[in-house]
């Protein structure tokens, strides 16, 4: 569900808080993979910002 609230905050240029909540999905296990991050377009609010190739980064040392 926390997922889906990111992606919520994300199409809805709550930045911030998506990224909040994403950090903390990515957390846990299961929560939140790089390829899905990566790849699906429900983050293509989120791409443009410098934050988001941070949190790439962190789960592709997780993956």
């Amino acid at each position: 569900m926390q997922v889906n609230l990111a992606v919520v905050y994300a199409w809805t240029n709550e930045l911030d808080l998506a990224f909040a909540t994403l950090s903390s999905v990515a957390k846990v296990p299961w929560g939140i993979f790089y390829g899905h991050l990566k790849r699906d377009p429900y983050w293509e609010p989120l791409r443009h910002d410098p934050r988001y190739e941070k949190l790439l980064a962190e789960l592709a040392l997780r993956d």
